[in-house]
């Protein structure tokens, strides 16, 4: 595959002036949920397919100036203060902007091919930029928009208002700033009410610790299962789920557990994103930029998981969801600012690394994020997906073609052809 780089510049806010006249540098303090969230770059990566690819660079690049003008944390750098906290610092710094070109038959295919698709940030101050952008065009017009930006600024749900708003800036509709009060989403109560066991689930002790690291000898395959609408049905009543996610987690957990052949009494689990902001109390606009995400870990012997019918891993999954209330949230955020964290020199579980989460499985639901609706001015995009990373047990699900739902799952190559194969059984 040959993707060339032509240009690669900052773009700051519209709006931007000299800080020094205009005193618009600030320091935004980083809330409980941004700090114990992965202290990495998530992305994106957008097709936008003839006759639907927008129609010059130049105005994707005045768009994406008009929403940094209110979205200023995508143009600022992520610093540390006097005491060493982390801080964003909106001092409209910019955004990275790559222009590339492509040689390659469409449409892209999970690989790690995928990585072209977004920014290379060696070396330089590039690599500093919190918000990242590469449009890569091919020979028929058809238009990549890889996107990445820092996760502790901004969870999935913010940065698809981004992505959204830059869309409406392209096609000149005025833009509402998003609500950016961190404050409202952290209040300490007094006295402290720590209710659950926040210490071995959002965080862990790290001593002699090394990661979900697995002794295999294997690359690492994402896989795109779609699922058709009439098979969701089918999941649905056969799990007697309340949602879609629910009944797909359930048979892509059972999957898996199948795939890897689990011995019968090995505890396996699932980490899965909730979003927070109608779970909190009071609740909290779906506009809020930042993080307000916390974790349900459902986890199951394996034997157990696969030879229960269907609905038992669909029940597990909705249960470990429901715990996620908001006197949950509330006993994270006295918790995590009671100092306990900081004495007992804890770790966010976010940041464990390794190149697998054997034998459990990391899933994220893009399903209701603005994604798929994203237009800069040629209509919604083809294909939106996640970028190739190579972690076994990564899992993205988010909306397929004709009302069905896509999957994409990294397993080890020596166990991709299983999975596939057993993620359409209903058995």
């Amino acid at each position: 595959m040959e993707v060339r780089v032509k240009s690669s510049r900052l773009v700051k806010p519209i709006d931007c002036r000299p800080s020094s006249s205009t005193g618009r540098v600030q320091i935004i303090p980083l809330t409980v949920f941004d700090k114990v969230t992965a202290n990495l770059h998530a992305a994106v990566i957008f097709l936008f397919r003839q006759p639907h690819a927008p129609p010059s660079n130049a105005n994707l690049e005045r768009g994406l100036a008009e929403a940094l003008s209110s979205y200023r944390e995508f143009a600022g750098r992520l610093a540390a203060d006097g005491d060493g906290s982390p801080v964003i610092v909106l001092n409209d710094a910019g955004a990275l902007f790559v222009e590339a070109t492509a040689e390659l038959p469409l449409p892209l295919e999970p690989s790690p091919a995928l990585r072209r698709f977004l920014p290379s940030t060696d070396g330089g101050d590039a690599g500093d930029a919190v918000a990242q952008v590469q449009l890569t065009r091919f020979a028929c017009g058809s238009l990549a928009v890889g996107f990445s930006w820092h996760h502790r600024v901004a969870d999935g749900h913010a940065a698809g208002n981004f992505l959204f708003a830059w869309g409406l800036a392209c096609r000149g509709i005025p833009l509402q700033p998003p609500f950016r009060d961190r404050s409202a989403v952290a209040v300490v109560r007094e006295p402290l009410e720590i209710r659950f066991d926040h210490r071995n689930t959002e965080y862990y002790f790290d001593a002699d610790d090394d990661g979900y690291n697995f002794p295999i000898d294997d690359d690492v395959t994402m896989v795109k299962v779609h699922f058709t609408r009439e098979f969701v049905a089918d999941l649905r009543t056969e799990s007697e789920a309340p949602t879609k996610f629910v009944a797909v987690a359930a048979q892509l957990w059972r999957a898996a557990t199948r795939a890897r052949g689990l011995s019968e009494r090995e505890t396996t689990h699932l980490v899965i994103s909730v979003d927070g902001r109608k779970r909190t109390s009071p609740p909290l606009p779906g506009e809020y930029f930042g993080n307000l995400v916390l974790w349900a870990v459902p986890s199951a012997a394996a034997g157990d998981l696969v030879l229960q019918p269907l609905r038992h891993a669909a029940s597990i999954i909705r249960q470990e969801i429901a715990k996620l209330d908001a006197g949950y949230f509330q006993s994270f955020v006295d918790f995590a600012s009671s100092g306990v964290v900081e004495t007992e020199k804890l770790v966010p579980s976010a940041e464990r690394e390794g190149r697998s989460l054997w034998p459990g499985l990391d899933v994220a639901s893009w399903q209701r994020l603005p994604f798929s609706e994203v237009d800069f001015g040629g209509g919604p995009p083809s294909m939106v997906m996640p970028p190739y990373v190579a972690v076994e047990g990564v899992v993205v699900i988010l909306p397929g073609e004709g009302g069905g739902v896509d999957a994409y799952v990294n397993m080890f190559d020596r166990h991709a052809d299983d999975f596939r194969r057993f993620c359409h059984c209903l058995d």
